[in-house]
C-alpha cells in the first residue's frame, strides 16, 4: 500500500484532513486529542528520533525562514522532543526574540524560558544566556509583571555567580537595579541604592564604561525620586556625557528621557524640550515603540505646562494609541495621565472623571504609581470642585496610602488635596494639620509642581482669617514660582485669588486689572473651571462701580458657563451638589 493510499483511506475514516493540495500536500489531524493518542502510541526512542528528523527535515527545506515567528517556534519544540538541547535552545531564542520584536510580550516570554531552562545541558555560552535573561525579563516589565521581572534579575545573578561571569553579574545588578528605582509596583530605594553601588564599583573595577553610563542613569533615577532633583541631574549629565562619548545611542536616549522632567523641575524649560525632542528622534530612528510612546506622553504633558492644551490632547491620543498597539499597559496608562485634567480645565467632567478611573484602573495593572498617587489625588480634585468631599477624601486617603507605602516623597500631593478639601468642608483646623503635614512631606519633585491644593488652601485660610495681605503673598510666590517652570495651567487662579484679597482690601482697580489677566489666561486656556468665578467677581466689581449693564453681561456670561459644565455631569446627584456649591449659587442668583 502506497504512502497516498493510506492517507486516503485515514482521510475517509475522518482521521485526518487535507489542507493543502499544491504545491505540498498537507494534513492535519481531526481533533487534537487524535493526535495524541497517535503520538503517544510510538515508542518514546521512534518519538524522539522523529521529532529530531522532522526538525532537521524543517531545518532543510525552509533554511531561509528558520528565524521566522512561524516556523522557529516548530523547529524549537521539535528539537526540545528530539531531545536536542543545543538547536532547541537556539530556535527557541529565535521565537522569542520575533515575538519580542513584535510586541507579543507573552510568547517572547515562554519561549525565552524554556530556552533558559534547557540552557546547563544545551551549554549554551554566558553571551546567549545574558540575551536570554535580559529579554525575559524586559517583556515581563512590558506588561508591568515587575515581580516576575526580579525574579528573573535575581536568577541571572545566581546563574553568573554559577558561571564565574562577573560582567552577567555587572548586567543582572544593573537591570535589577533599574527596575527598584524607577516607580513600579516593586520600587526599593534603598536595594535600588545598594544595587547601584554595588555595580558601579564593579563596572569600574571591570572598565566597563557602557555600563558605567547606564548605573549613571540608574542614580538619576533613584535621586530623581528621592526628592533630590539637583543631584539627580548630576548624575544624568555625567550619564549623557559618557554615552556621547561611547556612542551609546540607546542609552543617551533613556538618560535624556529622564533628565527632561528635572530640567523643568529645575526651572530650565529649554534644556527640558531638547533632552524630550533628541530622545524622541532616537526612538523613532531605532524603532523603540515602548519609549517612543513614553515619550510621547511626557511631551503631551510638557504640553499641558505651558497651556498648549489641544497639543497636548493630540500628543497623548498618539501615544495611547500607540501603547495600545503594542500591548503596554504603563504607556497605555501615562498616555491618559494629563488628558484627565484638561477635560476637568474645560469643564468636561465626564470625561474628565471617566480618563482618570481608567488611567487609575490600567496603572493598577502596570505597577504604575504616579497613576496611583497622582491621579487618585487628581480624582479627588474633581469630586471637591462637584461638592462630594466624602469622595474626595476617598481618593485622596487611597492616593496618600500608595504614597506612603511606596513612593513617600509624592505624600504632599494627597496631603495638601485633603487640606483643601477640609477647608472646603469648613474644618480649617484640620485643614492646617494637614497643611503642615504636607510642608513637613513635601519634596521638589515634578508631582508636587502639580499641586495647587497647597498655595490654595493657605489663600483661601489667609482670606478666611482677613489676612489679605498674606493672602497677596502667598499668590506672588506661587506666581513666581509657575513663572519660573513656565508654567500655564492654574495661573488663572493664582491671578484670581490675588485680585480678590485686593478688591477685599479696597483696591479695586489692582483687583480688577488682575482679574482681567486671569481671564485672559483662563480664555486662552479654555479653563471654564476657573473662568465662571472671574467673570463672577469681576460682575461683582461692576455693579459696585454702578455699571450694572455690563455686570450682568459678564454674570450672564458665568452662568452659561455653569450651565455648560452641568450639562457635562451626567450623574444626577453630582450635578445637584455642583450647583448647590455657594459659590456655584450666589453666581446663579438674581440680582
Amino acid at each position: 500500500m502506497t504512502l497516498l493510499s493510506q492517507l486516503n483511506t485515514l482521510e475517509s475514516t475522518g482521521l485526518v484532513r487535507l489542507i493543502n493540495a499544491q504545491p505540498n500536500v498537507e494534513y492535519i489531524f481531526r481533533h487534537a486529542l487524535i493526535y495524541d493518542a497517535v503520538h503517544n502510541s510510538i515508542v518514546k526512542r521512534d518519538r524522539i528520533a522523529l521529532h529530531s528528523l522532522v526538525g532537521m527535515t524543517l531545518e532543510r527545506l525552509y533554511s531561509d525562514r528558520v528565524n521566522s515567528g512561524e516556523l522557529a517556534p516548530m523547529l524549537a519544540q521539535h528539537f526540545d522532543l528530539g531531545g536536542d538541547d543545543r538547536r532547541a535552545v537556539l530556535y527557541y531564542t529565535l521565537a522569542g526574540d520575533a515575538s519580542f520584536d513584535t510586541f507579543a510580550n507573552l510568547e517572547a516570554i515562554a519561549h525565552y524560558s524554556r530556552a533558559i531552562d534547557l540552557a546547563a545541558t544545551a551549554q549554551i555560552s554566558n553571551f546567549q544566556l545574558i540575551h536570554l535573561y535580559t529579554r525575559r525579563g524586559r517583556a515581563q516589565e512590558l506588561i508591568g509583571r515587575y515581580e516576575q521581572a526580579v525574579k528573573n534579575y535575581q536568577g541571572m545573578q545566581a546563574a553568573a555567580r554559577q558561571r564565574g561571569d562577573r560582567s552577567m553579574e555587572l548586567n543582572a545588578l544593573i537591570l535589577e537595579g533599574t527596575i527598584r528605582v524607577a516607580p513600579t509596583a516593586v520600587r526599593n530605594i534603598d536595594e535600588g541604592h545598594s544595587l547601584s553601588e554595588r555595580a558601579l564599583a564593579l563596572a569600574r573595577e571591570l572598565n566597563d564604561r557602557p555600563a558605567e553610563a547606564k548605573i549613571l542613569w540608574n542614580l538619576m533615577l533613584l535621586h530623581r525620586h528621592a526628592g533630590d532633583p539637583k543631584q539627580a541631574r548630576a548624575y544624568g549629565e555625567q550619564s549623557v556625557v559618557l554615552a556621547r562619548e561611547l556612542n551609546l545611542r540607546e542609552q543617551l536616549a533613556f538618560t535624556l528621557n529622564d533628565l527632561q522632567p528635572l530640567y523643568m523641575v529645575l526651572g530650565q524649560p529649554t534644556q527640558s524640550i531638547d533632552a524630550l525632542h533628541e530622545a524622541q528622534q532616537i526612538w523613532r530612528e531605532d524603532r523603540n515603540l515602548p519609549m517612543l510612546a513614553d515619550g510621547l506622553a511626557t511631551e503631551a504633558m510638557m504640553n499641558f505646562f505651558i497651556g498648549e492644551y489641544d497639543r497636548s490632547l493630540a500628543l497623548s491620543a498618539e501615544s495611547q494609541r500607540l501603547s495600545e498597539s503594542i500591548g503596554n499597559l504603563w504607556n497605555q496608562s501615562y498616555s491618559r495621565f494629563i488628558r484627565g485634567y484638561i477635560f476637568l480645565e474645560r469643564g468636561e467632567i465626564d470625561r474628565a472623571i471617566e480618563t482618570m478611573e481608567t488611567t487609575i484602573r490600567l496603572g493598577e495593572q502596570a505597577g504604575f504609581l504616579f497613576a496611583l498617587i497622582q491621579t487618585q489625588a487628581d480624582l479627588g480634585f474633581v469630586y471637591s470642585q462637584l461638592g462630594d468631599y466624602p469622595r474626595a477624601m476617598d481618593y485622596a486617603r487611597r492616593s496618600l496610602t500608595f504614597a506612603q507605602t511606596s513612593f513617600p516623597q509624592g505624600a504632599s500631593y494627597p496631603l495638601s488635596l485633603m487640606a483643601y478639601v477640609n477647608f472646603l468642608k469648613g474644618d480649617v483646623d484640620q485643614s492646617q494639620i494637614y497643611l503642615h503635614d504636607a510642608a513637613d512631606a513635601f519634596t521638589a519633585s515634578e508631582m508636587n509642581m502639580m499641586s495647587f491644593f497647597g498655595p490654595l488652601t493657605e489663600v483661601e485660610i489667609a482670606q478666611a482669617h482677613g489676612d489679605y495681605d498674606r493672602a497677596v503673598h502667598i499668590a506672588d510666590r506661587t506666581l513666581t514660582s509657575m513663572n519660573s517652570w513656565g508654567m500655564q495651567p492654574f495661573r488663572s487662579d493664582a491671578l484670581y485669588f490675588k485680585a480678590q484679597a485686593l478688591w477685599r482690601q479696597g483696591q479695586t482697580d489692582a483687583a480688577q486689572q488682575l482679574l482681567d489677566q486671569a481671564r485672559q489666561a483662563a480664555e486662552k486656556l479654555g479653563s471654564r473651571r476657573s473662568l465662571w468665578k472671574i467673570y463672577t467677581l469681576l460682575s461683582e466689581i461692576e455693579r459696585q462701580q454702578g455699571n450694572l449693564v455690563k455686570a450682568v453681561q459678564l454674570k450672564n456670561e458665568a452662568e452659561k458657563i455653569i450651565n455648560r459644565i452641568a450639562d457635562h455631569i451626567s450623574d444626577l446627584r453630582l450635578r445637584e451638589s455642583f450647583l448647590n456649591l455657594p459659590d456655584v449659587r450666589a453666581a446663579l442668583a438674581k440680582s
